[in-house]
C-alpha cells in the first residue's frame, strides 16, 4: 500500500483519508486546529532529583501560562542491561531519573495549579504509573517511537491521547508507526516534528517539515523545540503546529544535561504570550471583511478623476478627459464602468476633482 523509506505515503492509505482525529482532548482542553495551542512545560530531568524542586517548576510553568508540565519517565533498571553499560550512563541516571514514589504527589500539584502532569514512558510499567495517577496524555518520544513501539501498543490499552515525536525516525519509520496506529485503531495522537540535537542550530530545524507531517498523514501536528530562544515554537504555531512542548528551567546555568538550551521562566513566559498572540491572529484563511479603519483608509487612498482639461456641460463622460489623483471627496476610479454610462451636467473646469453631482445619466446608453 505504501512505499517504505520514500516518505510518500499512497494517497488512500493516509492523506486522502481521515485515519486520525482533528479534535481531541487532552483533559479538560481540546486541541484542535481551531483551538489555543497547546503548550507544554518540557521540565524532563531539570528537577535535579528534588520533589521540591519540581514543584517549584511546576509553580514556575503555571505562572508562565502552559497548559502541561511535562516530566520524564527513566529508570536504569527497566532500560539498561547493567553489565553491558557504561559507568557514565549508569551515573547520569543517578541525576536524572523519576522516582516512581514521586509520581502521585507531582500529578496532585499540577492540578492544584491548573495544569496537566505529563510525563514520557520509557519503560512497560511507566505506563499504568502515569495513567493510574491520572495523566489525560501520554508522551512517546523519540527513542520510543518506532524503536519500543511496545510502549505505544502498552498504551493503547488505557485510551489516552498520544503526543509522538519522530526527532530520529526516517520518513519509512514514521509510515510504520502511523500504519500500526491505523491498524490499532489509535486516532486521538498528535505527531510532533523534533531534531534531536541538543540544542538545534536554526539551519537544522527544518519546520517545514511540520506541513509535510500535517498534509502526508492528515493529522494533528505540533513541534518539539531544542533551539535556542523562542523564534522557532513561535513560527511553528504560523506553520499549523497545535502543541508546543518547549524544555523549562529555573536556571540554564544549574547542572544537568538539559538545562543550557532550555527556557527560563521569563523566556517562557514571553513565548506563550508571543503563541497566544500569533494563535489568535491566524484567522481562518478566508479574506475578512473590511475593518472601518480599513475602509476610511482605502477612501483616502482612492485615485480620484480630477479634469485635465476644461470640460462643457452635455459632454460624455470621457476618461482621456481625466487624471487620477488622490483627495477628499471626488469619485473614485474603481467606479469607471458605472461612469462611462454618464454625461457631464455642468461645466468643469480644468483641475477640478469630479463629483457625482456634476454628472447626468445618460438614458440612451
Amino acid at each position: 500500500a505504501y512505499e517504505i523509506g520514500l516518505g510518500i505515503p499512497a494517497e488512500p492509505l493516509f492523506r486522502s483519508m481521515k485515519n486520525f482525529n482533528h479534535e481531541i482532548y487532552i483533559g479538560d482542553k481540546r486541541v484542535s486546529n481551531d483551538d489555543p495551542t497547546y503548550i507544554i512545560a518540557e521540565i524532563g530531568s531539570n528537577h535535579g532529583q528534588s520533589l521540591e524542586k519540581a514543584k517549584e517548576m511546576i509553580d514556575a510553568a503555571a505562572e508562565c501560562g502552559a497548559d502541561a508540565a511535562k516530566f520524564q519517565s527513566l529508570n536504569f533498571e527497566s532500560l539498561y542491561k547493567s553489565d553491558k553499560t557504561d559507568v557514565d550512563i549508569k551515573e547520569l541516571f543517578e541525576l536524572i531519573e523519576l522516582s516512581e514514589d514521586w509520581y502521585a504527589s507531582l500529578s496532585q500539584h499540577c492540578a492544584k495549579r491548573g495544569l496537566h502532569f505529563i510525563s514520557a514512558p520509557t519503560y512497560l510499567e511507566a505506563v499504568k504509573l502515569l495513567a493510574d495517577v491520572g495523566s489525560p496524555a501520554l508522551k512517546i518520544a523519540s527513542p520510543q517511537f518506532d524503536l519500543y513501539p511496545e510502549i505505544t501498543l502498552e498504551a493503547k490499552k488505557y485510551a489516552l491521547p498520544l503526543i509522538m515525536s519522530v526527532g530520529i525516525s526516517s520518513p519509512g519509520d514514521i509510515d510504520k508507526m502511523m500504519n500500526l496506529c491505523i491498524e490499532e485503531e489509535i486516532k486521538d495522537i498528535v505527531l510532533l516534528h523534533c531534531v534531536s540535537q541538543y540544542p538545534t542550530p536554526a539551519e537544522n530545524a527544518n519546520l517545514s517539515f511540520i506541513q509535510t507531517l500535517k498534509h502526508t498523514y492528515n493529522c494533528l501536528v505540533g513541534y518539539s523545540d531544542h533551539t535556542l530562544g523562542i523564534h522557532f515554537p513561535v513560527s511553528a504555531v504560523a506553520l499549523g503546529a497545535s502543541v508546543i512542548e518547549k524544555h523549562f528551567t529555573l536556571d540554564k546555568k544549574s547542572a544537568g544535561p538539559d538545562h543550557h538550551f532550555a527556557s527560563e521562566p521569563d523566556e517562557f513566559k514571553l513565548m506563550v504570550d508571543q503563541i497566544r498572540e500569533i494563535k489568535s491572529g491566524l484567522g481562518d484563511g478566508r479574506k475578512a471583511p473590511l475593518t472601518a479603519w480599513e475602509k476610511g483608509h482605502r477612501e483616502r487612498i482612492a485615485m480620484k478623476f480630477v479634469a485635465n482639461e476644461n470640460i462643457s456641460a452635455g459632454s460624455r463622460f470621457n476618461s482621456e478627459n481625466f487624471v487620477l489623483k488622490r483627495g477628499n471627496g471626488g469619485i473614485a476610479r474603481e467606479h469607471l464602468a458605472l461612469i462611462k454610462k454618464f454625461t457631464m451636467k455642468v461645466n468643469l473646469k480644468k483641475d477640478e476633482m469630479l463629483e457625482w453631482q456634476h454628472l447626468i445619466e445618460d438614458i440612451k446608453s
